[in-house]
């Protein structure tokens, strides 16, 4: 559960993928693979800050990365990307990392790109 302690957990990069905004790419992302116990409580803490978000969007939780932003107006080869995906090159290096801590961060998006505020960060283990 979301009160439960939990210890660090290592994470490691999984597929890529696509974030589209009326079909056009947006946000590149990498999958972020772990334990079934922490998905779990990521899940439980959104539905348990749900009642103080009103902004928190109903989509399911998918624990990614996002790796870049493709800002409004820009064209982005899809071609070029699609045989990055087939081909396996865009994330075929499977990097992994120690989590430690967890942060809430709020994003703010505007006309210049996202600014993002650190509204609370827990260390895992304690």
């Amino acid at each position: 559960t979301a009160s439960k302690v939990l210890l660090p957990q290592t994470l490691q990069l999984g597929k890529c993928g696509l974030f589209c905004r009326r079909g056009i790419p947006s946000v590149l992302w990498s999958d972020v693979q772990t334990s079934q116990e922490f998905q779990d409580w990521c899940v439980e803490l959104r539905e348990k800050l749900r009642p103080q978000c009103r902004h928190l969007d109903d989509k399911e939780f998918h624990l990614h990365l996002t790796l870049a932003r493709v800002k409004s107006g820009r064209s982005i080869d899809r071609c070029a990307l699609k045989h990055l995906f087939e081909q396996g090159e865009l994330c075929a290096d499977q990097r992994s990392w120690k989590c430690e801590q967890v942060s809430l961060v709020q994003s703010q998006h505007c006309s210049k790109g996202a600014t993002h505020s650190v509204l609370h960060t827990c260390d895992l283990g304690k």
